[in-house]
């Protein structure tokens, strides 16, 4: 049984899913694990913002930077938490550490939370009409946390020692969901601190999150940072139906986005290696033209490729390596047919 399987965007699979592999003769930046440890300065005020009790609430992130490490112009990964918007705090740092080891800046952020919201924000959103405004503001308001604390990392550039045009996102859950409305949404920047910085990324990644524009934010444009999404089959926070339409509306932009299942699994952070190798490709070799997967199926080890995702007569505007921006009022009913088909042509089930 094939146990890896991909989806190109019609037929043009141009990079697979694995590792960029570092050369046998010298371990390489951002690749390989370099630095042994990491230097940690906590609580840093990044900001203030009303909270939902009215409150003004200071904004604290953690810097992570790589030990040892005297280079200036590094490249920086701003980590977002996830908890439903509701719990949660900078301490749970995800796969960080690990990018810092490899030569990242890492920045970990509190943002204003919301405990009021149901125990699962997001579908009681869906099913309580009366949760879903509160939940919209609490979407909001960590894309303004997160957008000042981009600002902020910009206005330190110098003494955190980064280049302030590769800056990436990415989070988990809700963490997930802003970091995609930080990259979909620039000209939003909200007022929670550092005006007169740009607020946008060089990429965004989402682990088990999603992104619903006209609801949340704005959908993408050309020249919307490319994003990545890895997400399990069984989530049962973030239904895994949601999670393609931020993919497909990317390409259909003429921009990337690489999105990855897990079959049979839950809401947890996967893919990490695929991040790491995807930001590496984006943000550090800033290969913006390369075409990734549209869906990439992860259950092992087997490689083998289904070529076309566009079912019968539904013209997404695929086309070999070029994405042609089509009438957005359709894209919506058509995205549901392609992951409908998709999935069937994999002998997806979902549960």
């Amino acid at each position: 049984m094939r146990r890896w399987m991909v989806v190109a965007v019609a037929g043009a699979l141009v990079a697979s899913a694995g590792g960029v592999a570092a050369p046998a003769s010298a371990a390489v930046r951002y690749v390989d694990q370099l630095f042994p440890g990491y230097a940690k300065t906590a609580d840093i005020a990044y900001g203030a913002a009303p909270n939902s009790t009215g409150a003004v609430q200071t904004l604290t992130l953690d810097v992570y930077k790589p030990g040892g490490d005297t280079a200036t112009n590094r490249a920086l990964y701003i980590w977002v938490h996830g908890g439903n918007f509701r719990v949660g705090d900078k301490s749970s740092a995800g796969p960080l550490p690990d990018y810092v080891r490899r030569g990242w800046v890492g920045i970990s952020i509190n943002y204003r939370l919301r405990p009021e919201l149901p125990g699962n924000a997001a579908l009681g959103a869906i099913s309580d009409p009366t949760s879903l405004p509160p939940f919209i503001d609490a979407v909001q308001d960590a894309q303004h946390d997160a957008q000042a604390a981009i600002r902020w990392a910009r206005a330190n550039a110098a003494s955190l020692g980064i280049d302030a045009t590769r800056i990436a996102i990415g989070g988990i859950s809700a963490g997930a969901i802003t970091s995609l409305m930080v990259a979909f949404n620039p000209k939003d920047p909200g007022t929670s601190g550092n005006p007169g910085q740009p607020s946008d990324v060089a990429a965004a990644v989402s682990h088990a999150g999603t992104y619903a524009p006209v609801l949340l934010g704005d959908a993408p444009v050309a020249g919307s940072p490319p994003i990545a999404i890895y997400h399990g089959t069984n989530d049962e926070q973030v239904p895994y139906l949601t999670a393609p339409l931020p993919c497909v509306l990317t390409l259909l932009r003429g921009n990337d986005c690489e999105f990855v299942t897990f079959i049979a699994q839950g809401h947890q952070t996967m893919g990490t290696d695929l991040a790491r190798d995807f930001l590496y490709r984006h943000v550090i070799l800033d290969r913006t033209a390369l075409r990734t997967p549209l869906i990439t199926v992860n259950d092992a080890d087997n490689l083998g490729a289904l070529a076309g995702v566009e079912p019968p007569n539904v013209d997404l505007g695929l086309t070999v390596g070029v994405v042609t921006p089509k009438d957005p009022q359709v894209i919506i009913d058509e995205t549901v047919q392609l992951v409908e088909y998709s999935l069937n042509a994999l002998g997806i089930t979902l549960p």
